[in-house]
C-alpha cells in the first residue's frame, strides 16, 4: 500500500510538470535574462513562441562564476522552462530535431522517472527505442507497432525487452 501511495505521489508530481521542459547546453553568461536566452533559441529554430507563453524560466543548480575563456570551458547549467500551455511544449518537442549538436531539449521528469528512464535505456535490448511522452516512459521493440509503457524496472523482463534475463535465485542450485 505504501508503494501505491508513492507511485500516486510520483504520478501527481509528474503531472504537475506536464508543461515543463529542460534545455541543456545553452551558453551561460553572468546576469543573463533567461527569458531572452530561450527566445533567441526560438528564433534560431524558427519557432513561433511568444514571451507570454513562457511562464517561468531559470537555470537549475548552484550558480557559478561564468568564464568565457576557451582554455577553461564551463558546462552551462540546464534551464527549466515552464510553459503556459501544452501546445507550447509540443512546439519545443517537435523542434528538437533541428537543434545544434550541443543543445538538447527534454521533458522535465521527476527524479524517480528520470532514474527509471536511465535504467531502461541502459538495460534494454540494443534495438529497443526508449523515449518519453508527457512524462511516461515508453519502449518499442523493432517490428512491433505498439510501444510498451514502462512503470517499473521489472517491466523490461515482462515485455521481453531486457538485455539479459533477470538473475535466477542461485541459492537453491547445486553444482
Amino acid at each position: 500500500e505504501l508503494s501505491e501511495v508513492k507511485a500516486k505521489a510520483n504520478d501527481n508530481e509528474q503531472y504537475s510538470r506536464r508543461n515543463n521542459i529542460r534545455i541543456f547546453g545553452l551558453g551561460e553568461e553572468n546576469n543573463e535574462n533567461c527569458y531572452d536566452v530561450v527566445l533567441r533559441l526560438c528564433d534560431e529554430l524558427n519557432l513561433d513562441v511568444k514571451r507570454n507563453e513562457l511562464d517561468r524560466v531559470h537555470r537549475v543548480g548552484r550558480a557559478r562564476n561564468v568564464t568565457h575563456s576557451c582554455s577553461n570551458p564551463v558546462h552551462p547549467r540546464p534551464m527549466i522552462v515552464k510553459l503556459t500551455g501544452h501546445q507550447s511544449k509540443l512546439k519545443f518537442m517537435k523542434a528538437r530535431k533541428h537543434l545544434r549538436r550541443n543543445v538538447s531539449i527534454k521533458e522535465d521528469l521527476t527524479r524517480e522517472n528520470y532514474e527509471l528512464l536511465k535504467y531502461v535505456k541502459t538495460n534494454s535490448l540494443k534495438d529497443v527505442a526508449v523515449y518519453t511522452i508527457d512524462g511516461v516512459i515508453m519502449a518499442r521493440a523493432p517490428g512491433h507497432d505498439k510501444p510498451c509503457r514502462i512503470y517499473k524496472k521489472e517491466d523490461l523482463a515482462t515485455f521481453k525487452l531486457h538485455k539479459t534475463p533477470p538473475a535466477a535465485d542461485d541459492k537453491n542450485k547445486t553444482m
